[in-house]
């Protein structure tokens, strides 16, 4: 699974599967859709009962392409469900944002150093 991500720019979280959705429904879900740049998809299963988790992931190699993977398939139907797209949390990015960070309770002779 790890290889998979090697190659993926970004990765959309899918939810709400059904638990006969299998990864090549998954795969021909999201082909069907003419979505470029689509690296694999797995539908996530538990180890002991192989049986679907019910959510997988969609791996992309351009994010440009992921984002525009929700909207192309947003309100489509698989095995008898729409599907639940967003971007994976992992892959979303706190980019050219400030954090203030807040700290209370400090005793008052503790120095900046």
């Amino acid at each position: 699974m790890e290889a998979k991500n090697d190659h993926a720019a970004a990765t959309v979280f899918a939810g709400n599967l059904a638990w006969s959705t299998t990864t090549e429904m998954l795969h021909e879900f999201v082909s069907s859709a003419n979505v470029p740049d689509l690296v694999d998809c797995e539908v996530k299963r538990h180890d002991d009962t192989k049986r679907s988790k019910g959510w997988g992931l969609i791996y992309f190699s351009k994010s440009e392409s992921a984002v525009n993977a929700l909207s192309l398939l947003g309100a489509k139907e698989l095995d008898g469900r729409v599907p639940h797209l967003r971007l994976d949390r992992s892959q979303l990015e706190l980019q050219d944002e400030l954090i203030n960070l807040y700290i209370g309770n400090l005793p008052w002779n503790l120095s900046e150093e």
